[in-house]
């Protein structure tokens, strides 16, 4: 099984990849003759030249399609020609071992709407900017998307460095713009109205780990002595608190946390220095945070220092096909990511794994559909898309401001994640551990659905 590693030095295409499962099921005619009101359409966006209308949904029932006038045009919220959508995030830096396959999705599934007929007639133009894993360049790559290329909605964003700089320029915008489908839910995040979100946050993540630490100890919380290794930004410090407190909720010890920066090449001070603080307290389980580059890094290290020994539980990132290439097997056992989002190869059974599967077959990057941040990607232009039509189809304009409430509902990803629910919060709930298994790939330990359970969706430490 082939697992590919961004370094920075790979020139990043784009991917078409199907989506059938979008499409809504509707009555065909066998051959569109008149246009008359109510009439279901033969193909959705096709152009009936004669008469100029298009197919899109019906204003006020979103499911049913008829032929009809294009939405208007509105150039300040990125709906003209076409329908500007945004993502920023490390294309090239040190942390695009995660965030580029976020961005390969998005970007295959943007190939394969614009192959068949777009959004309500418009191509989607995607607009992605590289912050190389710069706080500063972010913040200036979401003014100029919001400001200058005037995107209606920004549809993924990496690094947790940014988070409370840039919920603070949206709530700043006379133009109301929202972030979608961020590579990761801070707290930030979590308790913004700026952000809409179908990643776990990092509490979820805790949540889920300590439910494995305590069953590795037989249910007995007061036996669980854990400690915590991240990358040195925002959201390596919060989960290494969320460690903390899950582990002092259920009587247990907790030792600290041991960080490195993301531009390190060799962890082995750290891992050393975290190698002291884990035995000198008995710890028996480890959270994990990072990037899969930074990971595999981590794995090198602590391989020589013996810490295979430890159970590892990992963020998101960590749920990644790269970071098992060519690591020690004791750190391929020890290490299990937590993910909201399963790969789309052949472990992944679902309809929408199926699907996407199926179609990536022979194609380029057909090895990239194992990552869950390849899934991530295109299931943010899954919602947004279908955000966009329920927009047009309650107010008869996609803008900024009738996008924003769009979000307000349920999304059927076809089993790539859970049912996203939106109706009363900000972000989904969804997580479940990851283990690598030879000949198989990633593999989910169990369903999304059984380990939402242990989700409490705590939003303050």
């Amino acid at each position: 099984m082939k697992k590919t590693l961004f370094t920075g030095k790979r020139v990043l295409a784009s991917v078409a990849i199907a989506t059938a499962f979008l499409v809504t099921a509707l009555p065909v005619s066998a051959k569109v003759v008149s246009v008359s009101a109510g009439q279901a359409c033969s193909k959705r966006n096709a152009l009936d030249k004669k008469s100029k209308l298009i197919c899109m949904p019906t204003r006020g029932v979103a499911t049913r399609l008829t032929w009809q006038k294009n939405s208007p045009d509105s150039a300040g919220d990125g709906v003209g020609k076409t329908i500007k959508i945004g993502w920023m995030g490390d294309i090239t830096g040190p942390t695009a071992s995660a965030q580029a396959f976020n961005y390969h999705g998005l970007q295959s599934f943007v190939n394969y709407r614009n192959a068949n007929g777009g959004v309500l007639g418009r191509k989607l133009e995607l607009i992605a900017l590289d912050d190389k894993f710069s706080a500063t360049t972010g913040a200036t790559n979401f003014d100029r998307l919001a400001n200058t290329d005037r995107v209606l909605v920004i549809a993924g964003m990496g690094g947790s460095q940014i988070s409370g700089v840039v919920d603070a320029k949206m709530s700043a915008l006379a133009n109301p713009l929202n972030i979608v489908g961020a590579q990761q839910t801070t707290l930030v995040e979590q308790n913004s109205a700026n952000f809409f979100s179908w990643m776990q946050s990092y509490g979820d993540i805790a949540d889920v780990a300590m439910n494995k630490f305590l069953k590795l100890q037989g249910g007995n919380g007061k036996k669980i002595v854990s400690a915590t290794f991240a990358l040195s930004v925002p959201s390596g410090t919060e989960y290494g608190e969320w460690i903390k407190k899950k582990t002092l909720e259920v009587g247990g010890k907790y030792c600290g946390t041991v960080t490195e920066a993301g531009t390190s090449v060799d962890h082995t001070a750290a891992v050393q220095k975290f190698k002291a603080l884990l035995e000198s307290c008995g710890a028996n389980s480890v959270g994990l945070h990072g990037s899969p580059g930074f990971v595999k890094l981590y794995a090198a290290a602590a391989d020589k220092a013996g810490l295979g020994k430890y159970p590892h539980m990992g963020i998101h990132g960590i749920a990644s096909p790269v970071v098992y290439d060519g690591i020690a097997p004791s750190m391929e056992k020890a290490i299990e990511g937590i993910h909201s989002f399963a790969g789309a190869g052949k472990a992944n059974a679902t309809r929408g794994g199926r699907i996407i599967n199926t179609y990536m077959k022979g194609k380029k990057y057909s090895d990239e559909i194992d990552n869950p941040n390849f899934v991530h990607g295109w299931v943010n232009g899954l919602i947004v898309t279908e955000a966009i039509e329920r927009a047009w189809a309650k107010t008869g304009k996609v803008t900024r401001s009738t996008l924003r409430p769009a979000f307000r509902g349920k999304f059927d990803t076809g089993g790539l994640t859970c049912v996203v629910d939106l109706t009363k919060r900000q972000y989904s709930p969804c997580g479940a551990p990851q283990k690598w298994v030879k000949g198989k790939g990633l593999v989910v330990d169990g369903t999304f659905a059984s380990w939402q359970k242990v989700l409490k969706g705590e939003k303050t430490l």
